[in-house]
């Protein structure tokens, strides 16, 4: 009896085990959130390339930047710090909004491996920057050509 109840007190923690790393392979399929902050920044700036962004890195730079992107004379800043949080609120989106304006840009990207939280969409919704997690961002750096306001 005790073996017959330690045998499925072991299936179901093998069971919980495999459902977890299932769940979190589908919300990070490319396994991002596993890199270091360098080889992220330099994903995301290969898969903007890819879109037909001139892209240029500010990693060493203090700030809320870490990329800036440029296509058609248009030029676009991206942040990517807080790419590991589980949620990213309104904080970062007025951070970003704030750098835009300092720079004369034209718009920006938030990406997180996480989710936003409804602050933050909101904060985002109609000021020109565009938070990209979840479907988009796997979208992104697999090379398809996603959901982009600007194309």
């Amino acid at each position: 009896m005790d073996a017959l109840l330690i045998g499925a007190v072991a299936l179901a923690l093998v069971l919980t085990v495999t459902m977890l790393a299932t769940r979190r392979g589908r919300r990070d399929p490319h396994n991002l959130r596993q890199m270091e902050d360098e080889a992220f920044g330099h994903r995301l700036g290969t898969a903007f390339g890819a879109r037909g962004f001139h892209v240029t890195h500010r990693d060493a730079e203090p700030g809320p930047v870490q990329l800036v992107l440029e296509r058609d004379g248009k030029r676009y800043l991206v942040t990517f710090r807080h790419w590991r949080a589980e949620f990213v609120g309104a904080n970062p989106v007025a951070e970003l909004l704030q750098a835009i304006h300092a720079e004369g840009a034209d718009g920006g990207y938030i990406v997180t491996t996480g989710r936003f939280t409804g602050e933050a969409r909101e904060a985002a919704a109609n000021s020109g920057i565009e938070l990209i997690a979840g479907r988009e961002l796997a979208e992104l750096v697999a090379g398809h050509s996603g959901r982009d306001r600007r194309t």
